[in-house]
């Protein structure tokens, strides 16, 4: 994988992990899936957690962003990120 993955896939890790709790991420995962992110994200930041997941597809809109969560009981937010055929 190259160089230029590596950074974006830390730069929106960055931005999901500082509205989280803890978090588990792998970035990449393989050439389709360039991060693969559990956060766990306090009840009352969802909302912001939820608003800064829609800028980041705004933001990259040539990357696929999947979110699935909260996941009961706890509040954890996966997210998966893949590329949709882009010279990266």
């Amino acid at each position: 994988y190259n160089l230029e993955v590596k950074i974006l896939a830390a730069k929106i890790n960055l931005r999901f992990s500082t509205l989280s709790e803890k978090f588990d991420s792998l970035f990449p995962v393989n050439e389709f899936i360039i991060l693969d992110g559990k956060y766990l994200v306090e009840k009352m930041r969802i909302s912001d957690f939820r608003k800064e997941f829609k800028f980041c597809k705004k933001l990259y809109p040539e990357l696929e962003f999947i979110l699935k969560g909260p996941l009961l009981p706890y509040s954890f937010n996966k997210v998966n990120i893949i590329k949709n055929n882009t010279p990266y």
